[in-house]
């Protein structure tokens, strides 16, 4: 789909103000209520966005800004504090009271800790046909809710959009790098269509980017909270598997990077990830076979490149990739590394393992 695009420079322009600014510029009023009438008495979609916040509170007044700024009339927000020290509730309730007073918001005394957990008690009150779900140190920019509802509209097979962020500090200064750019991304594969074999190599999607389908995502179930750290990975493979995924190439937000954030507690997130991925291995449909043999090899030069490396790697894991892909220089790999042979000998004996297999190919 070719839409025009948003300018490039308007994040950097409009969300990197600070918030007094912004509450100046944007000084209107708005209201869960009328929205949600206008929306049922002219048919267009309803958009629920919902902000978390744990500790965000010299933040919350930026990211609320730029809910309030937004180009699409027909917003219901809710928000939620799980347990803040900081001020924080104190900090929404005053935003809300003075720029959308029946806004619904949710206030926990102590931390819970367990954002899937968060969101779905924010989506039980959602009544918008799309979601979206921020953390309130983020940002979006003015036209991102029009625009991504734009393209749901127009594709009602599609269970999600997603698309690109800015990434700003703590002081809102823009760092000049795109998420799309980050070293874990995976530029070489597709951002839309029938993603769920691409993202069994690992997550791509920004989750401040995407807008959802309630009703996609309320028949995968909505947020697990067995991932409390990395709660969309896991809801993402769910989804690709029962609906095709779209992307805007186009900056629709900013990213805050924040050192005590806790998406930064990396041996957690590696093993929820890891476990989200052998949740999905098992009962990977046979029609994606050529997905299944990307998966594989993306699979075996990570955990090849890891036993390389002197970095443990787990029998499990490569049990996992031998039941994506049963091919030689996996089997071979798995008893050099779980057999621990020097790794001068494990390169060799895959390396013959893979000229094999190509041998073979070519003779049938």
């Amino acid at each position: 789909m070719s839409l025009p695009s948003i300018n490039a420079s308007a994040p950097d322009k409009h969300l990197a103000r600070s918030g007094t600014q912004r509450s100046h510029q944007a000084g209107h009023q708005r209201s869960n209520r009328l929205a949600i009438e206008q929306s049922s008495t002219s048919g267009e979609p309803l958009v629920t966005v919902m902000l978390l916040s744990y500790r965000h509170g010299r933040w919350a007044r930026e990211a609320l800004d730029s809910v309030l700024s937004q180009t699409y009339p027909l917003i219901q927000l809710i928000t939620m504090d799980d347990g803040s020290s900081d001020g924080s509730a104190d900090v929404v309730q005053q935003w809300l009271a003075s720029h959308w007073p029946d806004a619904e918001f949710i206030t926990h005394q102590t931390p819970s800790g367990n954002v899937p957990a968060n969101l779905n008690e924010m989506i039980a009150l959602a009544r918008g046909d799309y979601l979206v779900c921020m953390a309130m140190d983020d940002l979006m920019a003015p036209e991102r809710v029009q625009r991504q509802s734009q393209v749901l509209r127009s594709r009602p097979d599609a269970g999600m959009v997603h698309a690109d962020v800015r990434i700003i500090d703590e002081f809102s200064n823009p760092s000049g790098e795109l998420w799309s750019a980050l070293s874990w991304q995976k530029p070489e594969l597709p951002k839309h269509g029938h993603l769920f074999g691409y993202l069994m190599l690992g997550n791509f999607i920004s989750a401040p980017s995407v807008m959802m389908r309630a009703t996609t995502l309320q028949q995968v179930g909505r947020f697990d909270p067995k991932f409390p750290i990395h709660d969309d990975y896991p809801t993402w493979l769910f989804m690709a598997r029962i609906a095709p995924i779209e992307y805007m190439q186009e900056i629709v937000g900013a990213w805050r990077r924040v050192s005590t954030s806790i998406s930064n507690s990396k041996g957690a997130a590696l093993d929820e990830s890891r476990y989200a991925v052998k949740r999905h291995a098992a009962i990977m449909p046979p029609a994606l076979g050529w997905d299944r043999r990307l998966v594989g090899d993306g699979w075996y030069r990570t955990l090849f490149g890891r036993y390389c490396n002197s970095r443990p790697t787990l029998p499990s894991d490569w049990w996992l990739l031998l039941r994506i892909n049963r091919r030689p220089a996996y089997f071979v790999g798995a008893c050099c590394a779980i057999a621990r042979v020097p790794k001068f000998f494990g390169r060799r004996l895959a390396n013959l393992a893979t000229r094999l297999e190509h041998l073979l190919r070519r003779r049938t």
